[in-house]
């Protein structure tokens, strides 16, 4: 999670543009929360977003093919 929210992390018109979807990206209290995923091997790393990923509640995948931070 970032202290910071997505319109604050930019200039100029950008952050005009980024300032009605803040809300969509943050989530208990903090400024933006992205849901990254990383695949594949150590020596072959995928990263990506994760628009599916699990609850908070709910225990993390442990098997090294996906991390969420």
């Amino acid at each position: 999670m970032l202290d910071a929210k997505l319109s604050q992390m930019t200039t100029g018109w950008k952050s005009i543009l980024l300032k009605p979807v803040d809300r969509f990206f943050s989530k208990n209290g903090a400024g933006t929360e992205i849901p990254v995923k990383i695949t594949g091997t150590e020596s072959e790393p995928h990263f990506g977003l994760d628009f599916h990923h699990k609850d908070e509640g709910q225990p993390a995948d442990r098997s090294g093919s996906a991390a969420k931070h």
